[in-house]
């Protein structure tokens, strides 16, 4: 039997959208090897280095293990003042140690020099707002500062993004409850919003044409870093075979036959108002699409089903791609409502 490189890429994907979510460890430890940690003598003593009563500021407890200290967490906190929300409808923190600052050359000596606005942004990328997050949770997280983040599993352990949630503990206070996730890097904010990511991807350059020469509300709002989308994104290949199917030599060529209208309709049907990254996904699954009309994930045959008698495939190689605005998943193609092949 003859099996393609696709379709093993397949088996793999649907493996890990089926697979039973599993603690790496027992109890409060996600993972049996600890992070290696940083020269604690450099490291500042947050409880004796600032009157945290004074300034009604929380802090992060360290552990009984040196592994999971931070103090530049809690300078950090400090500097930027919110510590003093912490808890209080900031809930759910994943918390980067010291060693894991300490990747990026940062310390509790240097954290605020990275400026009080910059800093902020980057804490409020690990704190969720007015809930606390079940450990068991996959897939898309809205933080507090709008961005999304991608709760997943690989290997029997969680990850958030591509950074390992190596330890879960709950902290309270007089009058807080804070849920913490120890991580082992700190989390980088998406640059690019899904314009930009796609401009820069060699896959869709076809794509991007298309949307500027579509309706220009539509680049605008894919381009508009307060909304969040999720984008099913046609490869140049899958718009090379609708363009062969057109009977156009170009994409501009198609782009002339079938019009601004009616490229704008077929743009907007690849588009979801919300945050669905590949482990939100099941089968089944009826999304409806800026275009009006739905499309449906076939997890079984890792698929999207629109009108035609011919569904998409996912592309295993280009799904989850993060943006400061949402989530791409490439596919192999076109995707056409019922609104446009009744006029074909």
């Amino acid at each position: 039997m003859n099996v393609s490189i696709r379709q093993i890429g397949q088996l793999f994907l649907l493996l890990a959208f089926s697979l039973v979510l599993q603690n790496c460890a027992d109890n409060e430890s996600l993972v049996t090897t600890p992070e290696p940690t940083t020269d604690e003598a450099a490291l500042i003593d947050m409880e004796t280095a600032t009157d945290l009563e004074s300034f009604e500021t929380t802090t992060i407890e360290s552990r009984t293990n040196s592994f999971y200290t931070f103090n530049t967490l809690n300078q950090a906190l400090h500097c930027t003042g919110l510590g003093r929300v912490l808890g209080h409808g900031l809930n759910t923190i994943y918390a980067p140690s010291d060693a894991a600052f300490a990747k990026l050359g940062l310390n509790a000596h240097n954290v605020c020099n990275l400026g009080k606005s910059a800093l902020t942004e980057i804490l409020l990328y690990h704190v969720v707002e007015s809930k606390l997050i079940d450990i068991h949770k996959v897939g898309c997280l809205e933080m507090a500062n709008g961005d999304i983040t991608q709760r997943s599993i690989k290997n029997r352990c969680f990850l958030i993004n591509e950074s390992q949630i190596y330890r879960a503990f709950t902290q309270v206070g007089h009058d807080y409850k804070l849920r913490v996730y120890v991580i082992t890097d700190v989390l980088d904010i998406p640059d690019n919003n899904i314009v930009e990511t796609a401009s820069k991807s060699s896959a869709f350059q076809s794509l991007v044409k298309a949307v500027l020469a579509a309706d220009p509300a539509i680049a605008a709002a894919l381009s508009d870093d307060h909304e969040i989308y999720t984008v099913f994104a046609p490869t140049d290949e899958a718009f090379h075979d609708l363009t062969a199917s057109f009977g156009a030599s170009s994409v501009d060529e198609l782009i002339h036959i079938v019009g601004t209208k009616t490229l704008s309709t077929i743009l907007l049907y690849h588009v979801v108002d919300a945050c669905a990254f590949s482990n939100d996904l099941k089968d089944g699954l009826k999304l409806t699409t800026l275009q009006g009309e739905k499309v449906e994930i076939d997890l079984h045959n890792l698929q999207v089903i629109d009108k035609t008698d011919h569904p998409a495939d996912l592309e295993v190689n280009l799904l989850d791609i993060r943006t400061a605005n949402g989530v791409v998943h490439g596919i192999d193609k076109v995707l056409l409502p019922q609104e446009v092949l009744n006029n074909l």
